[in-house]
């Protein structure tokens, strides 16, 4: 059989061998030797936006454009910003200061502060470069008027030289007269506009785009400048990113895409174009709505063609999207463009950052970075530990959702790595776009993109057709050349905290010998150990893991051992060895992300195989999954202390809830702190209830239930509510109040002694937060006029209610008219009395000191 067996695995490979196949590989190449680092000067914000720049005249040369908006001036006095070029050496600290507009930065102090370098941005190769610095500031001479900050930006030609030509660029937005004659210069405008926030380049070639995210209070807007066409929609933030397409709407027509963080409490993107009907004006087209709470969807925005089909499509950033039930932190949303039509009906893909990582900050159209004929793009998550950036091919059907490549800086001693992102320009004449890479650190990257190799293979055979016999003999199995191995596996269920930064792998706690997983755990690993002990050697040794939907592979915590998972990551292939000669352990890191309340246990398959002679069966590795509800309780009873007295009257005598006595209502809040239910078939409200003394005796006569902050509660056993049919719902009733005896007698009376209790279970279905449970009860007074303790407490789950006697009518009776009367007379005799006592003393006082006068 084993022969057979090889003989047909040799002729299948042949028959695979003979078909044509395309191999790929690519990446960008983070060999620390080769990736370019550029450094500016500490505090300066050496990286906060980047630009890849080709110059064509006076010399063909390629630059990277570096902003740094805390830079000092040339003459070090002030704090202005600028921007530096930078050639593609391997100093670090090649680059140049560009040198523009020194005059103003020398003379004027409206450049303090004003973070020239915020924005960098070039038109393309041979074409113009622009630079913004949107805090660039009016200095007002009246102590009572503020400061207005408009914001300014420059347009340099290919060789970084502003000529005069280009000044009349220079924040002409907002503070030129011909633009806003009729309106004020104050925040209810264009008093701090901020203009250059975000700056771009129209893809007409034509026009310039600016944001002003602080125009109109902050409610921002936009401009394109060419022809002078300015957006007078208010929401929040317009003008926080930009960017253009000539086929997002319409092919061969500019679309202006804004976005707007805060528009909506969830981020909003506008597609703008030029309204023909208004002069100078930008409408309105379509608004993608943001998908989560709070989520700065529009952050950053990416105009790329990822399809190729000729039609532009859209990512967009939403760097604090999170879901509260998974580790997600940060969202790009790829929108595939339908033909120009119904954008705000297109279902985007969503790309997921790890939590905290704030992924989708930064977005940028890279270019075709693999030569496959599909554009690419790259995400930065400067918060993904010291930073890291992520890209993603296009494809035929939009986007390929697996990451293509991921790009650290664990290596170097920098934080926020990924903050500003540039490419689509080949740096080193190798025919690939490159990337650079900014960071918070005062450190840039330029990682340069390695050739694509494509292998086609081609094997042709002749003749077409062979005889032969494969005989394979295994030496080492024993006289008889057969390997008989002896497998052998133990498993078990393991958490993973970390001890000093290292990875400590505990069993779990187990209840009745079964592992239990806590929800809290985001992930657990399986310990595997193989043996082969008094075996021969294993051949082609494997192990299968089959997880269920709720588990899903994530690494392996071993050196010597490799597992592939499938695409979901539910089925892994683990190779043990070839062959598989002495015992091994290892650790199969799970993730429970996708366990849900609904999910009570977990059973996972593993199998062993080789191809040496031994049956094996498949093992199960099996797990309770326990919920911890972070759920709080708080209970009263209103009111806290109630009477009883009068006579006492049989059950039959009562005719209305009234008859019965005192109505008590009991309140139980319950306060959900942890993360929402979504499936209560283990979550509910267990009440003890003080039904009957140990006699048989009414206490508490159940009335009704009811709830707020959750639907209807189907508290059972229903027949507790109202047991007694024939006694009518009372429409009113008095609460009573009376002074304590003075000699107290005290008895407590709960569940666990004197009183028989009813189970109560409630339901909580959909509790998110918080939930009140009212329970509306009538104390029987009969019981407790024929019990002979003058003061007594019934304990219900910590609820106190204090229950005495009432006292007598006499108590209770009104005072006689001539008792107030005979009172007041008597008071105001009093009074008058007083009165003549301190005139008699006073005269008195005054004959004594005027007779001592005259003696003197």
């Amino acid at each position: 059989m084993s022969i057979q067996w090889w003989g047909l695995l040799l002729d299948l490979w042949f028959i695979l061998a003979c078909l044509p196949f395309h191999i790929s590989a690519f990446n960008l190449d983070t060999d620390t030797k080769h990736v370019l680092r550029k450094n500016g000067d500490p505090g300066s914000m050496f990286g906060f936006s980047l630009a890849l720049h080709q110059q064509l005249n006076p010399v063909n040369k390629k630059l990277l454009l570096v902003g740094a908006p805390r830079a000092k001036s040339l003459t070090k006095a002030e704090v202005t910003g600028g921007i530096y070029q930078c050639e593609l050496t391997t100093d670090s600290k090649s680059c140049e200061r560009v040198k523009f507009d020194n005059n103003e930065f020398l003379e004027n102090k409206d450049v303090k502060d004003q973070w020239m370098g915020v924005r960098v941005t070039s038109q393309g190769p041979g074409q113009s470069v622009m630079t913004c610095a949107h805090r660039y500031q009016e200095w007002s001479t009246n102590p009572d008027t503020p400061n207005l900050v408009f914001g300014q930006c420059y347009i340099l030609g290919e060789d970084l030289h502003k000529s005069d030509a280009h000044r009349i660029w220079r924040r002409v937005i907002c503070d030129d007269r011909k633009h806003i004659k009729d309106k004020p210069k104050n925040p209810d405008w264009f008093g701090y506009c901020q203009q250059g926030h975000s700056a771009a380049f129209a893809k007409d070639n034509t026009s310039l785009l600016f944001g002003g995210p602080g125009a109109y209070q902050w409610k921002g807007t936009c401009f394109e400048l060419g022809d002078t066409f300015r957006m007078e929609i208010a929401f929040f933030f317009p003008g926080f990113s930009i960017d253009s397409g000539m086929a997002l709407t319409k092919k061969g027509q500019l679309t202006i895409v804004s976005g707007a963080p805060r528009g909506g409490f969830s981020g909003e993107v506008a597609f703008l174009k030029r309204d023909p009907l208004a002069e100078r004006s930008l409408s309105v087209e379509n608004i993608l709505k943001g998908p989560g709470l709070a989520s700065s969807f529009g952050y950053d925005i990416a105009v790329v063609d990822l399809n190729a089909d000729g039609w532009d499509d859209l990512a967009v950033g939403a760097p604090e999207f999170f879901l509260k039930e998974g580790v997600v932190g940060g969202a790009v949303y790829i929108y595939i463009n339908n033909r120009g039509r119904q954008w705000e009906k297109i279902e985007p893909v969503r790309l997921d950052g790890n939590k905290d990582s704030m992924f989708g900050l930064a977005v940028e159209n890279i270019g075709d970075v693999n030569q496959d004929g599909y554009e690419d793009i790259a995400v930065g998550a400067p918060y993904d530990g010291v930073g890291r950036v992520y890209l993603y091919y296009g494809s035929s059907g939009g986007i390929h959702k697996k990451t293509a490549q991921i790009i650290t800086a664990e290596s170097y001693n920098i934080r926020r790595f990924g903050f500003s992102l540039t490419g689509k320009i080949d740096m080193d004449d190798n025919h690939y776009p490159d990337l650079a890479v900014g960071s918070l650190s005062d450190s840039i990257f330029v990682y340069r993109a390695r050739p694509v190799v494509n292998i086609r293979e081609d094997l042709r055979i002749t003749p077409s057709t062979i005889n032969m016999a494969v005989i394979f003999i295994n030496k080492g199995c024993g006289s008889d050349n057969i390997c008989q191995s002896n497998l052998e596996l133990q498993y078990r269920f393991c958490s993973r905290p970390k001890l000093l930064g290292q990875d400590v792998f505990t069993p779990l706690p187990s209840e009745r010998g079964i592992p239990v997983i806590s929800a809290g755990d985001e992930d657990i690993a399986l310990e595997v150990n193989v043996t082969n002990r008094e075996g021969d050697d294993a051949h082609q040794s494997h192990l299968i893991i089959k997880l269920p939907d709720s588990l899903s592979f994530s690494s392996l915590h071993f050196n010597h051992i490799s597992c592939n998972p499938n695409d979901n990551g539910t089925l892994t292939d683990c190779e043990l060895g070839n062959p598989f000669k002495r015992d091994v352990t290892f650790y199969v890191i799970l993730s429970t992300s996708r366990i849900s309340l609904s999910t009570t246990d977990v059973n996972v398959t593993l199998q062993l195989e080789t191809t040496s002679v031994q049956k094996i069966q498949a093992s199960e590795a099996k797990a309770k999954v326990v919920f911890e509800l972070h759920l709080q309780v708080f209970g009263l009873a209103r009111p806290s202390q109630v009477s009883f007295g009068g006579a006492v009257k049989g059950e039959s005598a009562m005719k209305s809830e009234d008859d019965i006595g005192t109505l008590v209502e009991y309140e139980f809040r319950i306060w959900n702190l942890g993360r929402p239910l979504k499936s209560f078939a283990n979550a509910s409200l267990n009440i003890y209830w003080p039904k009957e003394n140990a006699a048989g005796k009414w206490l508490l006569y159940l009335v009704q239930i009811h709830s707020e902050g959750i639907q209807n509660v189907p508290c059972s056993p229903l027949k507790e509510i109202s047991p007694d049919q024939h006694i009518k719902e009372a429409f009113s009733s008095e609460d009573g109040f009376s002074f304590l005896s003075k000699k107290r007698k005290y008895k407590t009376l709960t569940c666990s002694d004197e009183l028989k209790c009813v189970e109560i279970r409630c339901p909580l279905l959909g509790l998110d937060s918080t939930a009140v449970v009212f329970l509306q009860a009538r104390l029987w007074n009969s019981t407790f006029i024929e019990v002979p303790i003058s003061l007594m407490f019934m304990v219900c789950l910590q609820v106190r209610l204090t229950v005495f006697p009432e006292r007598k009518a006499a108590i209770w009776a009104k005072v006689a008219w001539w008792v107030i009367f005979l009172s007041v007379m008597v008071g105001l005799l009093l009074l008058a009395l007083l009165g003549f006592l301190l005139w008699k003393v006073t005269q008195f006082v005054i004959h004594t000191v005027g007779g001592w006068w005259e003696e003197l």
